[in-house]
């Protein structure tokens, strides 16, 4: 998706949830200046994905199912493994480390922190609510960091890959890198929040259901676009428009295929 198909959805997005372009620019700016003296590993993350099978773990309920299928029948290290945020101290808790991990940093840092020192690419997000926990554990990191932000432009070291929530975020970093079949897992954009997700005040439950909703309405953007084909494994939640549900069997079936 081109950034200027982008900036139309964050207006959007802007719109309906009260954001601040002015805030979330800054924000970029911020990260963009404590990764300065950081290398730039773009290529590495492209590399990682381009014409690859991704899966996407989200922080929903049939996150430790879609898990406990995925690694029985052994379709981990065949993939590319793309953690959002909360999702990530799921994967460390079942043993594996995820390839890379998108993050505004709102979940559990000492499971980011590790996941990092033990070699995943963290993608970390700028946005206008954020910009504290940015400057106090960006420079904690002492791994592979790239920036990420939603405004629709790029700066040095902080990318706009598209995305607004951590998990359709990772959906668009995949697409963007160049994935040919992306997997959604713990992807279930439902009333019912996963453990693993970040726990909200009652008051603030709303606003938490409005942002999966607009999650999903992303990644059925995503599935409108070409050269990518989005498969759904989560066993609850919301059925996504233009991603199709399978079964751990289909799954196995298209990374065979792929791997050819």
């Amino acid at each position: 998706m081109n950034l200027s198909k982008w900036r139309s959805l964050y207006f959007e997005i802007a719109s309906k949830m009260g954001l601040s372009e002015f805030k979330d620019r800054y924000a970029a700016l911020i990260l963009s200046k404590l990764l300065d003296n950081r290398r730039c590993e773009l290529n590495l993350l492209k590399f990682k994905l381009l014409k690859k099978t991704a899966i996407v773990y989200g922080a929903g309920p049939s996150l430790e199912d879609n898990l406990a299928e995925i690694t029985k029948h052994q379709l981990y290290e065949k993939c590319v493994n793309i953690s959002a945020d909360g999702a990530t101290e799921a994967l460390l808790n079942f043993g594996l480390i995820p390839d890379v991990v998108t993050t505004d940093l709102d979940g559990n840092f000492e499971a980011l922190n590790r996941a990092n020192k033990q070699g995943s690419l963290l993608v970390v997000h700028a946005h206008g609510d954020n910009i504290d926990k940015l400057k106090i554990y960006v420079p904690l990191l002492k791994g592979i960091v790239i920036g990420s932000n939603q405004v629709g432009e790029n700066f040095p070291h902080v990318y706009c890959f598209g995305g607004f929530t951590d998990g359709d975020r990772g959906v668009f970093l995949a697409k963007s890198m160049g994935a040919s079949v992306i997997i959604l897992a713990g992807m279930d954009f439902g009333a019912e929040i996963g453990k693993y997700s970040k726990k909200i005040e009652e008051d603030l439950k709303e606003r938490k259901l409005l942002k999966l909703e607009i999650g999903k309405w992303l990644v059925e953007e995503v599935a409108k676009e070409e050269n990518v084909l989005l498969f759904n494994l989560s066993f609850k939640g919301e059925d996504i428009r233009g991603v199709k549900r399978v079964n751990i069997s289909d799954v196995k079936r298209c990374i065979s295929q792929s791997l050819r």
